[in-house]
């Protein structure tokens, strides 16, 4: 399963981080990286391509080549920002597979119970927490910590304080332990 699939919405729902592995996860992070470098390179060549362009369009006396410089200017620059958007969101995705990564290897096989709590939890709703937890573009480990730990003690402490787990299942009595921290990563 790429986890690169799961971001793009294409399928995972049912998921777990478990049945990703670590290689899949730097493979992933490895393609992306390829991917943001390629789209980096073309957003390069376009804007030199554009500076070509209005150069060109300087030097040129015929108004007919003026204005073809210019309409040629302007497609690239429609160009560059397109490229720019798909460079955002693969910068994007790139810090959710870090943070995925962080997430694999901050948990210990070896320990059970913290396990099994990140493995209840599907693969799109963690990433969308990993995508919440992420601040200044980096995943902060206290807060994935505070995650295991709160579901462990039956207590979560995400940017409030303290909320004893009953009243979340007062607040959500529906919701399984995953979706209650789903609804946490929303507030």
């Amino acid at each position: 399963m790429r986890i690169i699939d799961v971001l793009r919405g294409k399928s995972g729902s049912k998921m777990t981080l478990e049945k990703v592995s670590l290689e899949d996860l730097n493979r992933d992070k490895i393609v992306l990286q390829q991917e943001q470098n390629k789209l980096d390179r073309r957003i390069g060549k376009a804007e030199k391509d554009k500076q070509s362009a209005f150069q060109t369009g300087l030097k040129v006396d015929s108004v007919h080549q003026q204005r073809a410089s210019a309409m040629k200017m302007k497609n690239l620059d429609m160009s560059i920002k397109n490229y720019q958007q798909q460079f955002e969101i693969t910068s994007h995705r790139l810090r959710i597979v870090d943070g995925l990564i962080m997430t694999k290897e901050m948990i210990n096989p070896a320990s059970s119970a913290e396990y099994s709590v990140i493995n209840q939890i599907s693969l799109p709703e963690l990433t969308h927490f990993v995508e919440k937890a992420t601040a200044d573009g980096a995943l902060e480990q206290a807060r994935v910590r505070d995650l295991v730990d709160g579901m462990q003690d039956g207590f979560e402490s995400m940017d409030g304080g303290p909320l004893e787990m009953r009243t979340l299942r007062t607040s959500w009595p529906s919701c399984s332990a995953p979706e209650i921290v789903h609804n946490l990563a929303k507030l």
